[in-house]
């Protein structure tokens, strides 16, 4: 019975001796091909799928499919690790790496969407129209005008001067076994290959799943049908068990013509199509390290070295019996060794190169190492109109590796063939090697030349969404970090330090973070009033009171915040030792008197008789000094306003901007209202641990007084709460002109050393090499290189360099038109804009506006 059951679902095995040909069994394992030639799915290996092993049944064997997320660095310890994944395969195994860059970012911009804040009537809204309808706040549309700019930037440049597209890399690995998919023992064994596969790419830190039929279904059909690429959301597509798979794979009306150049793919009535051309590689360098293989996918350095369409890189990897090319390699290396030693070799300068490879052969081989068979396929699709520069910037890109590219001229669908999965079987193999297209490697070679490196993705909650220089879409959350969520912001005038700051600002707020932002130079104003928010500023003519004591709950808790308080009103300097305890003890006397009453003037008055009974002090002149020093803040003193009365500072909005313009030529009322600022900030925010906050403070070193001499007092108060931020979901992120503006003083220093996150936007040179040379940033050369050249390119977007314990890169923040004007602080966008604010359009209105008269559409 169970031989029975085998046969009807395996097909029959052929019988001993007579040539016979497998029977076809119930999922076609063994079946005779009838499908017609004309077709290209016919040419495809996917018969059928195992749901429960997860494993895929082709014509020459059995497979499986990873999907790997791409590292964006190497070093020795992952080359060690990853040489596995060779070693531990059975001879006439054929691995392949697919590294993809797509155009297809919606995901990932959907996911940022939505993320967003929801309309607080959407359930009634639903209610009404039967259905989720479209909210309406300010941070979901401005995530959807973001959502358009990145997807219309993943199809067309954004910029004018050089190519600059959107993309995600995405990375497979396949493998295919020459296995029987009727024997359980090989399925086992394939298995178990698949889960060492897995731990060992994890090992080397390249996270994967494994891939079912509905993803091998979705990977090929892009790269076979002419629409799917191009189109901004390719619908998916789902697995049906009972058609082959590779039958599900290219459309029936998808017509595939091939050219001496390259072929094309079109369907009737459905535009210009798409050209595909492929290149195999010519020559190698001499020397060449995984850490080197991101170049591949775009220069870092040189903008005009950047791929103007989708490309798919893959490499074969064909495992070779260990036997047969040891004797092989013997055998060369002993006939290489005696050519090199002959007195030919000083008219074949050759010969010397070839006994050097394949003494290094030999050495891999003495060591448990082997070779193997491989190959490179660089695959382009593109536009028709398109093609000739696509063609040219892809070989100068592998040209400035020391790589030449050659075109695979009439060889195009055996070299489509080899770019999808699971294709390179030992007949396959067979094929490749009569065409002179694979080469003899070992091991290491093969691991040095693996795809697996594109560029750092962020974190995993899209907060916030930036793109690296090669194109990823890089979405990043403070909050992803296991340590604190601080962070120090670091760019020089121009740079996009202000419009880094209003994103940050409103993607936290979009998310429902609480936001305080201490703001000099008005940089966040028309996001403050655009938001609905708090805008807290002390012009002559604005009413404004803080007055501490009437924020007091418990004295002798809140006395913390008003000792330091009063004692900077005193003095910027350190007050005498005996002050200090004068101003506390009357602190103490005077709030059993007079409560929340107390104010400034009843202070200072206390102190003109220069005696504190329970202390033992008559006619002290230090205490009468006391009276002297504080009279500016009491009664009749210049600073008396800010310091009388109902504390008027509200921060029950959720965004709350605090402009201190007006105090930059007042430092001592500027030290003192920080002090109360600082106080009255950290108390709101560990009231509750259910939801995130986020404090800011732009120019930190103005804020703080701008003076070199240490404050312990503002320095311990920094260091506070930026250590029990966390502990409370906030986040302190500081802001400066300059790197070394965070080793001036101790309150500056507290900020920096507590900040897991830095984004360090462009700097001069010297700033650089001054930070280098102090050692207070970890940098070698090649960083400061990266560091130097971090630009901006007007109007598209400005590059900063993001560190944190999850990882770092380079990141281009890009803005929408709308949000450009909203975040700008550059004179050519606010004039135009406070004038037809002035005319009396809102702040919406005049930047559509604005837009329309610069030839944007809105």
């Amino acid at each position: 019975m169970l031989e029975s059951l085998r046969l009807n679902l395996f097909g029959s095995a052929p019988s001993a001796g007579t040539g016979d040909k497998p029977g076809p069994g119930l999922f076609s394992f063994g079946h005779q091909d009838e499908s017609p030639a004309d077709q290209f799915a016919s040419w495809l290996p996917y018969i059928s799928y195992l749901d429960e092993e997860q494993l895929f049944v082709n014509k020459d064997g059995v497979g499986f499919l990873l999907e790997v997320m791409p590292q964006s660095g190497a070093d020795d310890r992952m080359v060690d690790v990853l040489v596995s994944l060779y070693s531990n395969c059975p001879p006439d195994t054929g691995i392949q790496f697919h590294l993809f860059a797509s155009p297809h970012i919606c995901p990932p911009l959907r996911r940022y969407a939505n993320l967003r804040m929801e309309d607080g009537d959407q359930i009634q809204k639903a209610q009404a129209f039967g259905r989720p309808a479209r909210n309406e706040n300010l941070y979901r549309k401005l995530a959807r005008r973001r959502y358009a700019h990145l997807s219309h930037g993943a199809h067309h440049s954004l910029t004018q001067g050089f190519h600059y597209t959107i993309r995600d890399f995405r990375l497979m690995v396949s493998v295919s076994v020459n296995a029987d998919p009727a024997n359980l023992a090989d399925r086992e064994r394939i298995i178990g290959l698949r889960d060492g596969m897995a731990t060992t790419l994890r090992s080397a830190s390249l996270p994967n799943r494994v891939c079912d039929a509905a993803d091998l279904i979705n990977w090929c059909s892009l790269f076979v049908n002419p629409d799917r690429i191009d189109a901004a959301t390719a619908p998916d597509l789902h697995y049906d068990d009972g058609r082959e798979l590779r039958d599900q794979i290219v459309d029936h009306d998808t017509i595939q013509d091939a050219r001496s150049n390259g072929l094309h793919l079109w369907k009737e009535g459905a535009g210009d199509g798409l050209d595909v051309r492929f290149f195999s590689i010519k020559s190698f360098p001499e020397r060449f390290g995984l850490w080197q293989m991101g170049a591949l996918v775009g220069d870092l350095m040189q903008p005009a070295l950047q791929y103007s369409s989708p490309f798919l890189l893959t490499m074969g990897v064909y495992i070779l019996d260990p036997n047969a090319t040891k004797t092989v390699v013997t055998a060369n290396h002993v006939r290489a060794t005696q050519n090199a030693g002959s007195k030919m070799a000083v008219v074949m300068p050759d010969v010397a190169k070839k006994a050097r490879d394949w003494s290094a052969a030999a050495d891999a081989i003495d060591t448990g190492g082997a070779l193997v068979s491989m190959y490179h396929q660089l695959g382009l699709f593109c536009h028709p109109t398109k093609v000739a520069q696509t063609q040219e910037t892809a070989k100068a890109i592998w040209r400035a590796r020391g790589f030449e590219l050659n075109a695979d001229v009439y060889k195009h669908r055996q070299a489509l063939l080899a770019s999808l999965p699971m294709t390179l079987s030992p007949a396959f193999h067979g094929d490749l090697r009569k065409m002179k297209r694979v080469t003899r490697k070992t091991m290491a070679n093969a691991i040095h030349l693996a795809p697996v490196l594109a560029e750092w993705r962020g974190s995993k909650t899209p907060t916030l969404m930036f793109a690296g220089r090669r194109g990823q879409l890089l979405t990043l959350d403070l909050y992803d970090n296991d340590g604190n969520y601080n962070a120090a912001v670091i760019g020089s005038p121009g740079s996009g330090k202000s419009v880094l700051l209003n994103e940050l600002a409103w993607s936290y707020r979009a998310v429902g973070a609480k936001i305080w932002m201490q703001d000099l130079g008005r940089s966040f104003e028309k996001l403050c009033r655009k938001a609905d928010g708090t805008f807290i500023e002390f012009r002559p003519d604005v009413e404004i009171s803080l007055n501490p004591f009437p924020l007091v709950t418990d004295i002798n808790e809140d006395i913390d915040m008003l000792l330091p308080a009063i004692a900077k009103m005193a003095s910027m300097k350190q007050l005498d030792e005996v002050q200090t305890k004068a101003i506390s003890a009357m602190l103490l006397k005077l709030w059993a008197q007079y409560g929340p009453e107390l104010d400034m003037t009843i202070l200072r008055d206390s102190f003109v008789p220069g005696t504190i009974e329970e202390l033992g002090i008559k006619e002290d002149q230090r205490v009468r000094d006391l009276a002297v020093m504080l009279n500016p803040y009491a009664k009749g003193g210049q600073y008396a306003r800010f310091f009388t009365g109902r504390n008027t500072i509200d921060f029950s909005n959720d965004f709350v901007v605090i402009e201190s313009e007006e105090l930059k030529r007042k430092p001592d009322l500027q030290a003192v209202v920080n002090i109360i600022l600082f106080h009255a900030i950290t108390r709101e925010m560990y009231l509750t641990r259910d939801r995130k906050k986020v404090w800011f403070i732009d120019e930190l070193k103005q804020q703080l007084g701008d003076s070199s001499e240490n404050d312990l007092v503002m320095a311990a108060a920094i260091d506070e709460a930026a250590r029990r931020a966390r502990k409370y979901g906030g986040s302190l992120v500081t802001a400066t002109q300059n790197g070394d503006d965070y080793f001036t003083s101790a309150q500056m220093e507290s900020a920096l050393k507590c900040s897991d996150w830095t984004f360090l936007l462009r700097q001069k040179p010297e700033s650089i090499e001054l930070l280098a040379r102090t050692g207070r940033f970890s940098m070698d050369e090649p960083k400061k290189r990266l560091l130097n050249s971090l630009r901006m390119e007007p109007g598209v977007f400005s590059e900063c360099y993001i560190t944190s314990p999850i990882g770092e890169g380079v990141a281009r923040i890009i803005l929408d038109p709308f949000s450009h004007l909203l975040f700008s602080n550059k004179l050519d966008d606010n004039a135009p804009l406070d004038a037809l604010r002035r005319q009396g359009l809102s702040i919406d209105d005049a930047i559509t506006e604005l837009l329309r008269r610069r030839g944007h559409a809105v």
